[in-house]
């Protein structure tokens, strides 16, 4: 029953654990050009950063004048499509007019042509009968 934790504790003993930092006054060293190459990609990150932060700003100042020209012919073809609807809608009624105007035309022309044929019947009725009577000498 003992022999576990006492196992346990004598593995944990016998581990050396990695000291902290053997020499407290080890110090890492580099070199003076390693030095100017970490700051000058430290610039030219910095650089870039402020690339790409001006050249963002500009894609949103594009975007805000893009969507204003996008409202603004909104509302132009808003604007158009209400005078297209409502010239459409004055074509329409001075057709319907015209058309109307046709179709009583075309009564007249049908009423008189009517009249023109009873006329001419009549005509050759008469013609018909004057021919009949003259030639058969019917008093």
């Amino acid at each position: 029953m003992w022999r576990k934790p006492l196992l346990f504790l004598a593995l944990y003993c016998s581990v050396r654990l990695p000291a902290q930092d053997a020499d407290p006054d080890r110090r890492y060293y580099i070199t003076e050009n390693q030095l100017r190459s970490i700051e000058q990609s430290v610039e030219k990150l910095e650089t870039d950063r402020l690339n790409w932060e001006l050249q963002a700003r500009g894609l949103r100042n594009e975007a805000a004048s893009l969507n204003e020209q996008l409202r603004a012919e909104r509302e132009n073809y808003s604007a158009l499509e209400i005078s297209f609807n409502r010239y459409e809608a004055s074509q329409l009624k001075a057709l319907a007019g015209k058309e109307a105007e046709l179709q009583t035309e075309r009564l007249k022309k049908k009423g008189t042509e009517t009249q023109r044929n009873i006329a001419a019947i009549a005509a050759a009725a008469f013609l018909a009968l004057y021919v009949i009577k003259v030639k058969f000498k019917i008093p």
